[in-house]
Order: structure tokens, then C-alpha cells, then sequence
């Protein structure tokens, strides 16, 4: 950091530490189910856990892990004028959960004290996306 009072900057070495941005521990899975003929439902989960903002693995400078599921359907019709046309509807954030998937971490000294500010980068909430996919 800097002090702003004597323009000095302050170092410090840290060993050991995880890297920034990096969970231990990032896991999806998939689970399909096909009730008819060319339909499709699946289950897309996906969990990141916690990541430090800056390298000096402080747990006040950190993202919470996360845990979010979609909802994806899929029916692909018969044509004769195309190989396939196939119509998706996948909604993400089913359970529309709150949470933060980026941020970023910033610091100074001043006044004879040091002042640390997390900022984050709130995700969306439950929406949708409609596709067409045509195969000719």
C-alpha cells in the first residue's frame, strides 16, 4: 500500500498463500431426462468455492462460494426442409440466488490508520434465454 501522509510505500511479503481468483474447489454436473421423443429436460449445478481477491489469502478480501442450478429444455422437431430444427428454453438461476462471482479489493494508509474496501460484482437473477437452432 501507499501512505499518503510521507509518501512512502508499504511492503509486505507474503508465502505461501493462495492466488487470487482461484477456488480450491470448482465442481458442475449435468443430469438429463428425456420424458418423450426429441425432449429433453436437464439439471446444469454448479459450485465455486470461496476465492481471495488479492493474493494475501486474508479472509476479509474474499468472494463467498456459490452454489447455482439451471433449468434447460430442449425439443428438436422433424422437417424435411432441414435436418433439424431444434427450439431451447434454458433458465438460469432457477432458485434466484444471490451472489457474487468477480470483485476486487483495494487499500490505503492514511491519518495513521489503514482503510480496506471490497467492492463485488453481483450475478443475475433468475433469467432466461430462448434459442433456434437450424441445421440445413
Amino acid at each position: 500500500g501507499v501512505n499518503f501522509d510521507d509518501f512512502i510505500v508499504v511492503t509486505n511479503q507474503f508465502e505461501d498463500t493462495d492466488i487470487s481468483f482461484s477456488p480450491n474447489v470448482v465442481a458442475g454436473s449435468q443430469l438429463a431426462f428425456s420424458p418423450r421423443e426429441n425432449f429433453t429436460i436437464q439439471l446444469l449445478s454448479k459450485y465455486v468455492g470461496s476465492q481471495f481477491l488479492d493474493n494475501t489469502g486474508d479472509a476479509t478480501r474474499a468472494i463467498n462460494a456459490y452454489f447455482v442450478n439451471d433449468l434447460k429444455f430442449d425439443y428438436q422437431f422433424n422437417s424435411k426442409a432441414m435436418k433439424h430444427i431444434k427450439l431451447s428454453l434454458l433458465v438460469n438461476n432457477i432458485l434466484n440466488h444471490e451472489y457474487e462471482a468477480n470483485g476486487y479489493t483495494f487499500g490505503y494508509a492514511g491519518g495513521g490508520s489503514t482503510i480496506r474496501e471490497n467492492y463485488f460484482y453481483p450475478q443475475a437473477g433468475r433469467n432466461f434465454l430462448l434459442a433456434l437452432s437450424l441445421k440445413f
